[in-house]
């Protein structure tokens, strides 16, 4: 686990880790859908995001996790922060 988190935090710079928790960051919105919306939305329309960042870690480990948004920059947070339960 700790090597296939390592690499992937050397080309994937939106990965962080504190401690035993893993973080996907992103200083700017990259949904497609939402990105160029000047206001405030639902958090709902974070799920998207939060389900490929759980999809891309179920492929590569091949078991279930769990991502919860903790932070989104559509909803007036500084930035986009999801929290990965390995």
């Amino acid at each position: 686990m700790d090597g296939f988190l390592d690499g992937l935090g050397q080309v994937w710079s939106h990965l962080h880790r504190e401690g035993d928790d893993v973080y996907v960051v992103y200083e700017k919105c990259y949904c497609p859908l939402v990105k160029s919306y000047p206001g405030q939305l639902s958090p709902t329309f974070c799920n998207c995001s939060r389900g490929w960042i759980k999809e891309l870690f179920e492929q590569a480990l091949e078991r279930p996790v769990d991502v919860a948004l903790e932070q989104s920059i559509k909803q007036g947070d500084p930035l986009c922060r999801f929290l990965v339960r390995l």
